[in-house]
């Protein structure tokens, strides 16, 4: 035990101010690859990824050889699938490096009182456009988040308002080819497509 803890200081010693600059510095880099991946389609695509992953680093760990060389193979040709998989959240990341500084952004959830009145909004302006045949498409975002259909709109940003919905939807009006995107129970954009 006294190894293990002379060990311990051994290495707390060793550590300088380089080795916290790293450390930030990829904790930063893993922030900002996940809040990536979470606005994307594809970040159920990359759990299983990560899944894969896990499970080669446990094969190896209990020596499975079977599961090591089928995992091996899917790794080697999995590497260019990945990248025309992800191609076009690459191509995003890439631009957003040199686009604009990186900023934190609060995140909030919704709160059920917000959901209702969003719905309740919804609806009331679906009837008011149903009576005068107008189209409208409204997508809520759930589970699987919209954040490259997003780019291809217009990003508004604000509360669920009956008028504003209508006036969204009003024939020749800006916006009103394309769908609107609901995120967290505000109207995030307008004229996105699908």
């Amino acid at each position: 035990m006294a190894e293990l803890f002379g060990d311990i200081f051994r290495t707390v010693r060793s550590i300088n101010i380089f080795d916290i600059i790293d450390i930030f510095s990829v904790s930063v880099l893993f922030y900002f690859l996940y809040k990536f991946m979470r606005e994307r389609r594809s970040g159920r695509l990359a759990l299983g990824v990560v899944v894969l992953l896990l499970l080669k680093f446990a094969s190896e760990l209990f020596d499975m050889y079977l599961i090591q060389f089928i995992l091996q193979n899917v790794f080697q040709a999995g590497l260019i699938a990945v990248a025309i998989i992800f191609q076009p959240e690459l191509r995003s990341a890439l631009e957003k490096v040199g686009a604009s500084p990186l900023r934190l952004k609060k995140l909030n959830d919704a709160k059920n009182d917000e959901i209702a009145l969003m719905v309740n909004n919804i609806a009331s302006a679906a009837a008011d456009l149903s009576s005068t045949k107008t189209g409208a498409l409204i997508v809520i975002e759930r589970l699987t988040k919209l954040g490259d259909l997003i780019l291809t709109g217009t990003v508004i940003d604000a509360d669920p308002s009956p008028f504003l919905i209508k006036n969204i939807f009003f024939n020749n009006a800006p916006l009103h080819d394309g769908a609107l995107i609901v995120r967290d129970a505000r109207l995030h954009a307008a004229g996105c497509f699908l």
